[in-house]
C-alpha cells in the first residue's frame, strides 16, 4: 500500500512539473512592444543630457490593465486599477549612463472585467526595485540589470517622465499588468 502511495505521489510530482514547464506566457497583440536591451557598460558612455535622479510622482492616476491567461486563449484583459506612482531616482557608483530605480505605487479605483475575476491574477506588490539603463533622453532596460519580470522604457526630460510599463510573472499561470505607450507619466518632485 505505501508503495503504490509514493507511486502515486511521484506521478503527480511529474504531472505538476510538466504543467508548469508547459504553461509558457503568450504575447497580446496590445501589449507594448520594449525597446532592444541597452548594454550597460558601454565602451564609451552616453552621457544624458539632463540629471534624472530624485523623486517623481505621477500628478494623476495612471490606469494600469491586469493581464492573465488563467482563462486559456493567450493573456487576456481581467482588470484596471488607478494607481498613484512614485519613483525614487539613484545615481548608480561608478556609471554615467545608469540609475536605480524604487517605484512605489498605491492602488486606487480596481474593476474587474474578462473571466479572471479574482482568480489568475495576483497583484505586483510595492515596491519594487528595478535598474535601468539612459541615454540622452531615454530609459529602457539594462542588459541583465533590471527587474526579471518587468520593464519601463520611455522619453524624460529635465521634468517629466513618460514611460510604458510592462509586467510579466509565470508560475502556473501567467499574470501581470501594462500601461498603454508612455502613459506612466511622473513629474519630478525633488
Amino acid at each position: 500500500m505505501r508503495q503504490r502511495q509514493l507511486h502515486l505521489l511521484g506521478v503527480c510530482l511529474v504531472m505538476l512539473v510538466t504543467v508548469m514547464v508547459g504553461a509558457g506566457c503568450s504575447a497580446t497583440p496590445t501589449s507594448p512592444t520594449p525597446p532592444p536591451t541597452i548594454v550597460t557598460a558601454p565602451p564609451v558612455a552616453l552621457s544624458p543630457a539632463r540629471s534624472i535622479a530624485g523623486t517623481w510622482t505621477t500628478l494623476v492616476p495612471v490606469t494600469f490593465i491586469h493581464q492573465t491567461d488563467f482563462c486559456g486563449n493567450g493573456m487576456q484583459d481581467v482588470g484596471r486599477s488607478d494607481w498613484n506612482v512614485t519613483w525614487i531616482v539613484t545615481a548608480v557608483s561608478g556609471f554615467t549612463n545608469v540609475v536605480d530605480v524604487e517605484m512605489r505605487y498605491t492602488r486606487g479605483t480596481t474593476t474587474r472585467t474578462g473571466c479572471g475575476g479574482d482568480s489568475g491574477w495576483v497583484p505586483l506588490v510595492s515596491p519594487v526595485f528595478l535598474r535601468l539603463c539612459i541615454s540622452s533622453s531615454e530609459l529602457s532596460r539594462c542588459s541583465g540589470e533590471n527587474y526579471p519580470n518587468g520593464q519601463a522604457f520611455g522619453p524624460f526630460t529635465s521634468d517629466i517622465i513618460s514611460v510604458t510599463w510592462t509586467h510579466r510573472e509565470c508560475i502556473i499561470y501567467c499574470f501581470g499588468e501594462v500601461t498603454a505607450t508612455n502613459a506612466l507619466k511622473m513629474t519630478k518632485r525633488s
